[in-house]
C-alpha cells in the first residue's frame, strides 16, 4: 500500500496501514450482520404471517 509525496511514492506507515485494515474489516462485519438482522427479521416476519394466516379466526 503506497501514498504519493513530494518525493514520489513512499510507504505507508504501518500503524496507518493497520488501522485502515481493522477499520474496513470493522465495516465489513457490521454490515454483515446488519444484512443477517434484516434476513432474519424477514424470515421471521414470514413466518409470522404464515402462521396467523394458518390459525382460524375464532
Amino acid at each position: 500500500m503506497f501514498i504519493k509525496s513530494e518525493s514520489g511514492y513512499r510507504f505507508l506507515p504501518l500503524v496507518e496501514m493497520t488501522k485502515a485494515l481493522v477499520a474496513r474489516e470493522m465495516t465489513k462485519a457490521l454490515v454483515a450482520r446488519e444484512m443477517t438482522k434484516a434476513l432474519v427479521t424477514r424470515e421471521m416476519t414470514k413466518t409470522l404471517v404464515a402462521r396467523a394466516k394458518a390459525t382460524p379466526k375464532n
